[in-house]
């Protein structure tokens, strides 16, 4: 039975879930309050950076069969209500990227990498 694309495309975080931390590379982003707080980053502001969190709530995915994913970019990032990090592994190609999860692999179309990195 095929699935209708209701289904088969959803966000890539719970809907309506709040970031409290997100972990780049060299660069940190902590919610304390209302504000941001930004650790590591010679290079970036936090104006630079704080788009990037937004962007994050609103990628959406398509299940893809599981791969391994050659040198991929990781985030960590923590959601409200969360104890432990979730850690994305992110690859680039031509029409959006792939993420990995938890074991699984979805499918960003037409996501571009630094629209959810500092780049």
């Amino acid at each position: 039975m095929l699935k209708s694309s209701e289904e088969r495309f959803r966000f890539l975080l719970p809907e309506h879930s709040v970031v409290m931390r997100i972990e780049f590379a060299d660069v940190t982003l902590k919610r304390v309050g209302q504000k941001w707080l930004l650790e590591g980053s010679n290079e970036k502001t936090l104006q630079e950076l704080q788009p990037l969190v937004n962007n994050w709530g609103q990628v959406i995915v398509e299940s893809q069969p599981s791969s391994e994913l050659t040198t991929p970019y990781v985030v960590s990032l923590q959601l409200a209500g969360e104890s432990t990090m979730r850690v994305y592994q992110l690859m680039a190609f031509e029409q959006g990227l792939f993420i990995n999860h938890n074991g699984e692999t979805f499918l960003a179309a037409e996501t571009k990498i630094q629209n959810l990195l500092p780049m």
